[in-house]
């Protein structure tokens, strides 16, 4: 196989590789992908590698452009364990000491409703909010070592629901900066 055409991973032309005959090696200037080549000419157009991941998992400069959304992902997800976890707190002692008592002149089955319902609500939404905590600190985690673009989607998009998550307020505005970052090409390319 010659020196590709464009790069595989950003699509760049061949015009932005910075060939280097003392390593032996290729890279792409665009999104910073690195070939090995198989022979010591790499100006001469010789073979190149699949390009490898390196150690942290990260490909040039997509892995640094996506460091500040993934750390701030993070904090979103730490700031909602915090928050999630103080409110289990609460809600599991509201659960130990019971439903209110009902209401005088009510129908058993809608004072059995209330009853279920403050249970539901005492145990379903603190369940809720790990669960959605758990996917924007894997999503953030994911995203900072660029291996899974799907789950740094998923956690992007857990910390911008409003209805079960505490720090939607700051985790709206940085979903929007994480998925702009997200869904650039050359990002999403690394990704892969």
């Amino acid at each position: 196989m010659s020196i590709p055409d464009a790069c595989p991973m950003c699509g760049s032309s061949r015009s932005h590789f910075k060939l280097s005959r003392s390593t032996g090696r290729a890279k792409c200037g665009v999104c910073g992908e690195v070939f090995e080549s198989d022979g010591d000419d790499v100006g001469g157009g010789t073979a190149l590698e699949r390009p490898r991941r390196s150690g942290s998992g990260g490909r040039g400069r997509a892995a640094d452009r996506v460091k500040s959304p993934a750390i701030a992902l993070l904090v979103v997800g730490g700031l909602s364990l915090l928050s999630s976890l103080g409110y289990s707190a609460l809600t599991g002692v509201a659960a130990l000491n019971g439903p209110p008592p009902p209401e005088p002149g009510l129908a058993p089955a809608e004072a059995a409703g209330r009853k279920a319902g403050f249970y539901i609500g005492a145990i379903g939404f603190p369940l809720a909010t790990l669960t959605l905590t758990g996917l924007i600190l894997m999503g953030g985690y994911q995203m900072l070592n660029v291996q899974s673009w799907g789950w740094a989607l998923t956690g992007t998009l857990a910390a911008m629901v409003p209805c079960c998550n505490f720090t939607a307020l700051i985790g709206f505005p940085i979903g929007i900066w994480v998925l702009i970052v997200l869904f650039d090409p050359q990002v999403k390319a690394a990704f892969r």
